[in-house]
């Protein structure tokens, strides 16, 4: 009984090994590997990339949760060779398997490091194991098949597309959000941002022709869509449809916004109803550039209540908001982003 629990003892021994830096667990030689992270750098792809030099198969399988990988660690993947994959299941990613392939033997890395410096060097604190029995090996690469299964390929279309919808811009901003949200955040940020220009382009033409009138509502859709564009911008997800208004979700309540779009600086805006909790007018003056003006729902009533909103006899339906009173409630972009996560805090 004693030897039996000796043999055993030298048998998990010989095959598993603890590995806390995980540069100085891998030995050279390496002819494949196989890898599944939650997050890869492009600092921790610089320091991995000597076991990548030579490898006849890189397979790495990684995420976008909590907008943590940088595009730059991608790129630098597939510059090296490797297949690169998005995992798109509907659980957040967080597996941290390395299968490495020696050609005489295959050994599994499993534990707690990501593709990054920190991570792989011993910088951070991390806890691994070196795994060389071979049913456990075979079990992590049955995992990784898996995943695989559920992943989508990292093509230079994606790359270029994330850059293009700003995902380095928003990805720190959006730390609480899975991959899978996050992509549709920015595919609505690429498509609101595309509506706008494309409205007020139309719009402009109309106005050099002098021609503006009946384009009140053309102009509303083009203050939504880019009320929509900038928000997303700056990671505040703003959701898939907008229609009439905005909402910002904060845990299970909602912040409603009223938008008034326009392109004459100096004309009143309207408020038809107190439907809201915050009523934004943007003056747009070209593409790159737009006033904010937000009033909160009890100051439109404290103005209406004063009179400093107007009601034109015979129509109710809505009040006039002239210049002079607005344009004291103008706000930088960046205020009202943080405006509007001081509500959702408040609310969530």
């Amino acid at each position: 009984m004693l030897f039996i629990k000796f043999y055993y003892f030298i048998m998990i021994k010989t095959v598993m090994k603890p590995c806390i830096n995980l540069l100085e667990c891998i030995d050279s030689g390496v002819r494949a590997v196989k890898i599944a992270v939650a997050y890869v750098k492009r600092s921790g792809v610089n320091r991995f990339s000597e076991f990548l030099q030579n490898t006849k198969e890189c397979l790495i399988i990684t995420s976008l949760d909590f907008g943590i990988t940088e595009l730059e660690g991608l790129k630098e993947l597939k510059r090296l060779g490797c297949n690169v994959y998005l995992y798109n299941g509907g659980n957040e990613f967080h597996p941290k398997v390395y299968i490495l392939d020696y050609g005489y033997k295959k050994i599994a890395v499993i534990g707690s490091s990501n593709l990054s410096e920190g991570a792989i060097t011993g910088k951070n604190i991390e806890f691994n194991l070196i795994v060389e029995e071979d049913e456990i090996v075979r079990e992590a690469e049955v995992l990784i098949n898996k995943l695989l299964s559920e992943s989508d390929p990292v093509t230079d279309d994606l790359i270029s597309q994330l850059e293009k919808n700003g995902y380095e811009k928003i990805r720190r901003a959006v730390y609480d959000k899975p991959g899978k949200v996050i992509l549709s955040i920015l595919r609505n940020r690429q498509r609101y941002c595309e509506e706008f220009v494309k409205l007020y382009n139309e719009i402009r033409q109309h106005k050099e022709r002098g021609k503006m009138a009946g384009l009140r509502k053309k102009s509303h859709e083009m203050g939504i869509n880019k009320v929509a564009c900038d928000l997303i911008s700056k990671g505040i997800d703003v959701g898939d449809e907008v229609g009439s208004d905005i909402t910002v979700y904060a845990g299970k309540s909602k912040i409603r916004i009223k938008v008034q779009g326009m392109v004459l600086p100096n004309n009143p805006a309207r408020v038809y109803d107190l439907d809201f909790d915050y009523f934004i007018i943007v003056v747009v003056t070209d593409l790159n550039s737009a006033d904010y003006f937000i009033i909160e729902r009890n100051e439109v009533e404290r103005l209406i209540k004063e009179g400093l909103i107007k009601y034109k006899k015979g129509s109710e339906k809505y009040g006039w908001i002239p210049r002079k009173v607005y344009e004291k409630y103008k706000i930088d972009l960046d205020d009202l982003v943080n405006k509007l996560r001081e509500a959702k805090l408040s609310r969530a």
